[in-house]
């Protein structure tokens, strides 16, 4: 427990300027995730019946960034604001992964 509240908390730099674009960019990897969970459904509903298996793209897909990419997009970035608002997305689409995963162990599994 202790490692995911450091993941989260790690260089997480949320100001009101950026609250905005960091919700909204939530939004729409949400939108896109749900869309393909919803493509293996209409594309593959014999495998989605199999609960193991549901629960195994759920959870793949509303993953969050690996924490690797700062560092990989690093040379990408143009100012300290750019790194912030990575790292601070990446915490808080762990919080979102977290439900997730919380969702499927009391409902699904």
């Amino acid at each position: 427990m202790s490692l995911i509240l450091l993941i989260i908390g790690y260089n997480l730099k949320i100001n009101k300027d950026t609250l905005g674009s960091l919700l909204k960019l939530v939004g729409v990897r949400i939108v896109f995730y749900i869309l393909v969970i919803v493509g293996f459904f209409v594309f593959f509903p014999h495998l989605m019946a199999d609960k193991i298996y549901m629960m195994a793209v759920l959870i793949y897909f509303m993953c969050p960034t690996g924490f690797a990419m700062p560092m990989l997009i690093s040379p990408l970035n143009k100012s300290e604001e750019d790194e912030d608002f990575t790292a601070a997305f990446i915490s808080l689409f762990m919080v979102i992964t977290l439900i997730v995963y919380t969702y499927v162990v009391l409902f699904i599994a």
